[in-house]
This record gives structure tokens, C-alpha cells and sequence, in this order.
């Protein structure tokens, strides 16, 4: 055997060896345990422009139910190689099944059309329910769901002012909740590419900005700082509007300029990757502690991935078998800049499709003589990622490409679980007190997760005691009970202030009669006028005198009537002067009540 002979062969003999997986087929059994899916929302209409109010469309309806029936074919369908071990095939367990989005309309009508084409409506026939302890037998009788069986999954909705919100919406752009992401993201308006790029697109927004943007923003902010803001609204016009369509068309055709929503596009992912994929941005004026806050998203969402997989683990297959987190393209962007992705593909420098789709697969790679039924340990456990790009309208789970991640090479798609786990930890904002600190929030949450905030509390904590006594010390209630401390004495003191400034401007409080109410009576009277009920008395108009009254022609208070003969008007008014609230202090509680006088 030659020497040529023999390198080959050990070359041959290396490449068996160091690939594993690739024998999969012949040597070992795939077998997936869990996913985590991370689904933008389905197409909707715009987020800022225009008037109507931001909704999933019937098309973003049957995109994210496509996407479902995809995921479904892939980990549930019988037939597929990729099907998750143990998923319940027919009917949804919620214990299996997670869902997360963020509370808005168009996320969580997108969750809820995955969910359809996930798990589609389910019955069997009355024979074989009643022979099973099932829900849906009802007094021996089998009782049908409504809509044909349709299955009902729990949806976790995630409110904009609640913790869990970081990890769908880390950089917080709607609510402003991470000022630092804010700030940052306005110093790239005074970068040398965003002025390049303005000027040169400025006759493009200049052509479409007449007949296409008029009505929804003034011409001073036709240009590359709405870029997103344009194209979105844009390309929902061009799909649903007939006429702002021919008008695209017209404009691209008459300036030799192609497609233009095609261009608005490509505004718009440049703009959208510098706002969230800029991993060297920092605020200039404090560049140590932000560096990467720009991608604070995707730190945060690669967290809540991790944390997903981790449960599958740690419960040996028994929770989150399949996860759905429903969000939109400003976490995708984040990670893909963070897992190293644009430098495989430029594609991933722009905005994701609707009902795009990361997938994160955790399977195992086990010899075949191995049982099926065991939870694989640790280090027999694998991740692979994949990209589901929303355009493709196929169901098909052949849609889904994988890509290595962190900067792997091309053969690498396949990570063992504790190198994953590594790789996110390096790159995750796991804790919501992390995220408050680097975003500097103001969030009411963040109250209980602020280091100030805990360092206070743990001042009185003895300098002898061990580190984690120091650490109960600091923390004597959990943070959101600190963090519902901390509202309430913000809401006294504000009330605080508010009483301090009115009484110093000289405000008072006193009872306001309902409206349409009579005036309180003075102790009996009913005012200057004669009422129908006073037969005590007849007063002729034009006589002055007579039984101590004096009739003028402006009318003011009585102040005769034989209730009150002999009674010195000084004596009478200062019995009838209601009391204010600061005589309450002056009360003698030890006086003896008063009884009741009871006249004819």
C-alpha cells in the first residue's frame, strides 16, 4: 500500500469517526424531544401610518395557520422522521404544548391561527368515547366542542407592563421601556451612513411621497428616518389597495427605477439591522456598560429559548414538548446579528418575512440498540436551528433551512446541548433585574429588580456575616413583592405631595350638593321666595312692614315667621351656620347625645 493509499484511508477513517451524525441512518436513531418555534406575527396592518388600527389580516390569518400545518407535518404527522417523542398526535396538552405572545390583537390572533393548523378540530365517534374517561363524555353521552371539535390551547399573553414582556420585547419600542435602546438608537440618526444613505434615497420618498403618503405624514418626513415606518405602511397599501398599487408600478416604470417597493424595502432593512443588529453600538456617553444594547431583543429571547429547552430537560420530556413564542421582527433581527447569521447569509441582515420562523430542535442521536423509552442523558443530547422563511406559501416542512450557529462552520449545523447552553449564556440577559439595569427602565416592575434598590435594603446586614447570608439579608421579601412595596410608596408619596401643594395654595375640601338638588334649608326656611307649603303667611306684593316682613324687589332671605319671633337675627344666624370640617376637632365626645323633640 502506498503512502497516497494510506492517507487517504486515514483521512477516510477520520471524517467516519468525527461525524456522528452523520451515520445517523445507519448507526443511530434521531429522535427529537423538544422545539422551540419563534414566530413573527402573520401580515397585519401598519404599525404607525394610516388610519386604521393595527390588526392581523385575514392573509396574516392564513399565513400563521400555514405556518401550523407546516410545524404539524413535521413533529405530529405519523409519517414524519422529525416527530416530537410522546406529542399527543390527536388532541392538544397543555402541558406539552406552550404558547407565549405578546398582548396585541395581531399576535395573539396569530398564535391562535398556528394553533388551528397545529392542532385542527378533533372528535371521535360516540362508541369509542364513551368506553374512555374523556372530557368530552358528558352523563354517559359524548358531547362534541364547538366549531367541529376545535381545540382549545392556553395562550400565555404577555402585557406590555408586566416582567415577562422582556423576553418577546426586550428593546420595548412601543412602550419605551428601555431608554438606553432609545437613546442609542438616535445617535445612529447623526451617523455618516444614515446621512449618505438620506441623501440618496431622498428623490426615491420624493416620487411617492405626493400621490402615496399625503394624507399619513407631511412631506419634511418623506425620507430614510421612516424608512420602516414608509415601507410598512407601503406594502400593506400595495397589497390591499388596488390603486396604490398601479401608482407603484406607474412611479417605478415612468423613472426607470424598477420595483419601488423593492427599494423602500432595502431602506428599510438597513435602517431596522442598524437600529437592532449593531452588536458594536453603545451610547457615546457611556460606551463600557451598553455595548450591544442595540440587540437587547435578541439577548433577552435567547434566554427565554434556553429556558424552554432547559425545562424539557430537567423534567426528562414530560413539559414544553413544543414551544410557540409569537413576537415581532425586532428580536428575530437582534438574534440573527448575535448568532454570527449575516455573515452565512445577507438575507439575514433584512427584515424577516410574516410568519417567519426560527426553530430550535433538541434532539438526541443514540446508538439504534438503544430504548426509545429512556430520556437520553445529558451528553447524548443535540440542538439544531432552522429558518422557516414566511414567504414560501408551501406547507411543507421540507420549507425549513438549517444554518450553524456562532460563527460554526457549514458542516456544523448540529450543536451538543452543553455547548448550546454555553454559547447562550454568553450572549443572554436572563434575569429581569439585568435587563432593567442595562436598559436603565423605569419600568414599574423594575422596582423590584433595581441593585440600588436591593443594596439599600441589605445596608443593615452585618459586615460578618457569609456571603449568602448577606445575599437573604438584601433581599428579605421576593422581588415582586419588593417591587408592589415599592409602587405603593410611590402612590403615597405623590398623594403626599399633591395634599402638601393644595394646601399651600390654599385649597379646601367641602361637600358639593348633587346636581339638580335644592339648596339646603336654614332650619326650616326654604329660601327668599314663598313656597306653596308656607300658609303661615300672606305677603302682598307692594306692602312694605307689616309682622316684621319687608317685601323688596330683589328677594333675600326671609327673615320673619313666627317659628322665630322673639329671636335676635344676630342669635338666629350664628345658631344656623353649618359647621366646617375644621370644627371636628372640637368636639367633646364625653356630652351627653341629643334627644329627639317631636312638635305638632
Amino acid at each position: 500500500m502506498t503512502m497516497a493509499q494510506i492517507s487517504c484511508f486515514v483521512a477516510l477513517l477520520a471524517a467516519v469517526v468525527l461525524t456522528p451524525l452523520s451515520t445517523a441512518q445507519t448507526t443511530y436513531t434521531h429522535t427529537v424531544h423538544s422545539s422551540v418555534v419563534v414566530l413573527r406575527t402573520g401580515e397585519r396592518s401598519p404599525r404607525q401610518l394610516g388610519n386604521l388600527r393595527t390588526a392581523l389580516t385575514s392573509h396574516g390569518a392564513q399565513q400563521a395557520y400555514d405556518a401550523g400545518t407546516s410545524f404539524r407535518a413535521r413533529y405530529i404527522a405519523q409519517n414524519s422522521s422529525a416527530r416530537i417523542y410522546g406529542l399527543n398526535e390527536l388532541s392538544l396538552d397543555n402541558a406539552e404544548f406552550c404558547a407565549m405572545c405578546l398582548d396585541l390583537q395581531y399576535t395573539s390572533a396569530s398564535a391562535q391561527a398556528f394553533i388551528q393548523g397545529l392542532y385542527p378540530p378533533y372528535t371521535i365517534n360516540n362508541t369509542a368515547t364513551v368506553m374512555l374517561d374523556s372530557p368530552s363524555v358528558y352523563n354517559s353521552t359524548f358531547i362534541e366542542a364547538p366549531l367541529g371539535g376545535y381545540q382549545y390551547a392556553q395562550i400565555h399573553s404577555v402585557s406590555l407592563l408586566e416582567p415577562n414582556i422582556v423576553y418577546l420585547d426586550g428593546s420595548s419600542p412601543m412602550t419605551g421601556n428601555c431608554p438606553r435602546y432609545l437613546v442609542s438608537g438616535s445617535e445612529y440618526y447623526s451617523t455618516s451612513e444614515f446621512s449618505t444613505t438620506d441623501r440618496s434615497s431622498k428623490q426615491l420618498y420624493n416620487s411617492v411621497g405626493p400621490s402615496l403618503l399625503a394624507d399619513v405624514l407631511p412631506p419634511k418626513e418623506w425620507d430614510y428616518s421612516n424608512a420602516y415606518d414608509i415601507y410598512d405602511y407601503l406594502s400593506y397599501q400595495n397589497a390591499h389597495n388596488a390603486s396604490a398599487s398601479r401608482h407603484l408600478s406607474d412611479i417605478g416604470n415612468n423613472n426607470g427605477q424598477g420595483s419601488i417597493l423593492s427599494q423602500l424595502q432595502w431602506l428599510a432593512d438597513q435602517e431596522q439591522f442598524a437600529l437592532n443588529g449593531n452588536l458594536a453600538a453603545s451610547l457615546s456617553s457611556d460606551p463600557s456598560t451598553t455595548a450591544g444594547i442595540r440587540a437587547i431583543a435578541g439577548r433577552t429571547l435567547a434566554a427565554k429559548i434556553l429556558g424552554l429547552l432547559f425545562t424539557n430537560v430537567v423534567t426528562e420530556g414530560e413539559y414544553y414538548k413544543l414551544s410557540l413564542l409569537v413576537t415581532e421582527f425586532e428580536p428575530l433581527l437582534s438574534f440573527f446579528a448575535l448568532a454570527s447569521l449575516p455573515a452565512l447569509n445577507s438575507n439575514f441582515r433584512g427584515l424577516p418575512a410574516f410568519a417567519s420562523a426560527l426553530v430550535f430542535e433538541l434532539f438526541s442521536a443514540t446508538p439504534n440498540d438503544t430504548s426509545a423509552t429512556a430520556y437520553p442523558p445529558v451528553d447524548q443530547l443535540w440542538v439544531r436551528f432552522s429558518f422557516r422563511n414566511g414567504s414560501d406559501p408551501s406547507p411543507s416542512p421540507s420549507t425549513l433551512q438549517v444554518y450553524p450557529l456562532f460563527g460554526r462552520g457549514p458542516s456544523q449545523t448540529d450543536i451538543p446541548w452543553t455547548e448550546f447552553v454555553s454559547a447562550i449564556e454568553d450572549i443572554a440577559v436572563g434575569k429581569i433585574g439585568d435587563w432593567c439595569n442595562a436598559c436603565a427602565s423605569l419600568a414599574v416592575f423594575c422596582a423590584g429588580f433595581n441593585a440600588s434598590l436591593s443594596s439599600t435594603i441589605g445596608a443593615g446586614a452585618s459586615s460578618s456575616s457569609s456571603s449568602s447570608a448577606a445575599r437573604r439579608s438584601r433581599w428579605p421579601v421576593t422581588p415582586p413583592i419588593a417591587g408592589l412595596i415599592g409602587a405603593i410608596v410611590a402612590l403615597v408619596v405623590a398623594l403626599a405631595a399633591t395634599a402638601a401643594i393644595a394646601r399651600l395654595a390654599g385649597l379646601r375640601v367641602h361637600r358639593v350638593p348633587p346636581r339638580g338638588a335644592r339648596a339646603p334649608d336654614l332650619a326650616g326656611f326654604r329660601g327668599a321666595a314663598k313656597m306653596p307649603s308656607d300658609a303661615d303667611l300672606t305677603v302682598p306684593q307692594k306692602v312694605k312692614g307689616g309682622a316684621g316682613i319687608s317685601v323688596e324687589s330683589t328677594p333675600r332671605e326671609r327673615v320673619g315667621s313666627w317659628e322665630l319671633k322673639g329671636v335676635k337675627e344676630e342669635a338666629r344666624f350664628a345658631s344656623l351656620r353649618r359647621p366646617s370640617f375644621e370644627d371636628d376637632g372640637a368636639l367633646d365626645l364625653g356630652r351627653e347625645a341629643v334627644k329627639p323633640d317631636e312638635r305638632v
